[in-house]
């Protein structure tokens, strides 16, 4: 009777670590809102940066940390290969990193959608 009720118990927490993965799981729409967020922020920077340079048709990729369920990174890389990195804890707002050990730790990260863009 012991091992069966030992493998219900695990079956049931089985089932609730699915399940709670499943819920936390971000759709398609979620990473475009957040690239979306982010260009608009990379963009006011530049601008405030270099007025009067063209902003472009940057790429965008986000990352997800696999160790801080809420905690997503976004690369924003323009044409030249300048790369700018963002990151957003839960429903914070959105921080450019200025760590380079930081923004390398990112690239080791999960992908998790990309955007290309436009030439």
């Amino acid at each position: 009777m012991k091992k069966k009720g030992g493998v219900l118990i695990l079956a049931i927490l089985g089932i609730t670590l699915i399940l709670t993965a499943c819920g936390q799981g971000k759709t398609t729409a979620d990473y475009k809102e957040m690239v979306s967020q982010v260009l608009a922020l990379d963009k006011a920077n530049m601008n405030e940066a270099m007025s009067g340079l063209s902003y472009g048709h940057p790429k965008a990729t986000v990352y997800h940390d696999e160790d801080s369920q809420d905690t997503y990174y976004v690369q924003v890389t323009d044409s030249d290969s300048a790369a700018s990195f963002y990151k957003k804890v839960g429903k914070g707002k959105w921080k450019q990193l200025t760590s380079d050990d930081e923004a390398a730790k990112v690239l080791q990260m999960k992908k998790v959608y990309v955007h290309k863009g436009t030439s």
